[in-house]
């Protein structure tokens, strides 16, 4: 289950039904945020030349930057650069509460950051399939830690992705580190503002180019106010 749930929440295995569209992808390569070089990574898979060190509070002051609503879309593309999805997309971003399942001790002693929750809502054809991600900050290894499930599933104990904070280009390069099929690869890069969050990944299997998804998405908007009538 562990290993399809990686795929399925990448995109690969949402393909069957969706729409082919070039609209998303012409925004996508529109938007302010550009893409960033990946970094080389050593056998091991830690990246080189990233100094991901950072404090509880300069980490928090980061997530902070996801908090809310989110909404944009995903497009999925062949090895050959062909637009094979174009998936609609809400996000909602908050911290864990003490009371929730998936919260750490943070702080100081535990040298963590608190833990950040996303719920990513995809709008297919086919009905919406909502992904949960928990997100924290572990100042003694510099990553930071992702774990991924579906809904009515519990909180996995361990992560299976990581994160390096590369601060120049205020860039997230990640890596799936466990539940991937035998010599299976998912990178990706996150970039995220006020004003966009854009995300770029790709699967490789047995170092050949699969698919990509580029994620773009903006604050969502908040519905209008209705002014009362007149009297």
């Amino acid at each position: 289950m562990r290993t399809s749930l990686w795929l399925l929440a990448s995109g690969a295995l949402l393909l069957a039904g969706c729409e082919r569209s070039q609209q998303t992808e012409e925004q996508a390569n529109s938007e302010e945020l550009q893409p960033v070089e990946e970094a080389s990574v050593t056998p091991e898979g830690e990246p080189v030349g990233v100094d991901s060190s950072l404090s509880t509070e300069q980490a928090e002051a980061l997530l902070a930057r996801g908090l809310g609503q989110w909404e944009g879309s995903g497009v999925i593309k062949g090895p050959d650069g062909e637009v094979l999805a174009e998936i609609p997309l809400v996000s909602t971003v908050r911290w864990l509460e003490e009371e929730d399942e998936g919260f750490r001790k943070n702080g100081k002693e535990s040298g963590e950051s608190k833990v950040q929750e996303m719920r990513v809502t995809e709008k297919l054809p086919q009905g919406d399939r909502e992904l949960v991600f928990t997100r924290w900050y572990d100042s003694g290894k510099g990553l930071f830690l992702l774990t991924r499930r579906l809904p009515g599933e519990g909180v996995p104990v361990e992560p299976s992705a990581e994160e390096a904070y590369e601060p120049g280009t205020e860039t997230y390069l990640g890596i799936v580190r466990q539940g991937m099929p035998p010599g299976g690869s998912f990178t990706w890069t996150s970039q995220m503002t006020s004003e966009a969050w854009i995300y770029r990944g790709k699967f490789l299997q047995d170092d050949k180019l699969e698919w990509t998804r580029v994620d773009t998405q903006q604050p969502a908007k908040e519905p209008a106010k209705t002014e009362p009538a007149a009297p």
